[in-house]
């Protein structure tokens, strides 16, 4: 497999999982621990948010209804739809805008938004010069003092998500886990999409890093 991941990415997101994944089972944690971070650092409302690669917009929609101006872009048009019909059902609080973008490009001008949330987008471009460039035009576009919010995964997710979940012994996701643990690279070269899709692990804080 090329080590550009993006169509990998898309045909795994196209499934359309992601709008109901944060609001089942363990998921549950890492959206109220994400929501409890981001309000604990965010100016009040009202305020420009930019959440890139927003996914399905559990979290811009959340936002919305907190009186925030939220505009979400992501890679992927199912995503993008998805949050568009989320915000449809809160016609008091709806999002700003929901757009199809890249976060190596995005549209808005300099210092344009209070606060910019890259809750995916980072852990999802496996090149550290892809990382850089995605960083780069958060810092463009936020102004000075305001909030950057950055999500990564860490390097023995895969291990504990295959203990976690009974697939750890399987030989077919050996290989997968040893390139994830030596290099930090997660490729699933499989159909089974349990083992989730392309993405890059850290182990250090600092971002980007390799």
């Amino acid at each position: 497999m090329a080590d550009n991941p993006a169509d990998e990415i898309v045909r795994y997101y196209k499934l359309g999982k992601e709008a109901a994944r944060l609001s089942t089972g363990w998921c549950q944690l890492e959206q109220e621990g994400t929501r409890e971070l981001i309000l604990r650092h965010i100016q009040p409302a009202p305020a420009r948010v930019l959440d890139v690669g927003g996914g399905a917009g559990a979290c811009a929609c959340w936002l919305a209804t907190r009186g925030y101006e939220v505009h979400l872009i992501d890679s992927v048009a199912r995503h993008v739809e998805q949050a568009r019909a989320a915000s449809a059902k809160q016609p008091q609080y709806p999002l700003a805008s929901a757009e199809v973008g890249d976060a190596r490009m995005l549209p808005q001008t300099d210092g344009s938004a209070d606060a910019v949330l890259l809750l995916g987008p980072i852990y999802h471009l496996t090149q550290r010069s892809d990382r850089q460039t995605a960083l780069g035009e958060a810092y463009r576009v936020l102004r000075s003092g305001g909030l950057l919010s950055v999500a990564g995964i860490g390097r023995f997710a895969s291990l504990l998500d295959s203990l976690a979940h009974g697939f750890f012994d399987l030989p077919e996701f050996a290989p997968i886990l040893d390139r994830d643990l030596a290099e930090g690279q997660h490729r699933n070269p499989t159909n089974n999409l349990t083992y989730f899709t392309d993405a890059f692990s850290i182990v250090r804080k600092s971002l980007p890093t390799n």
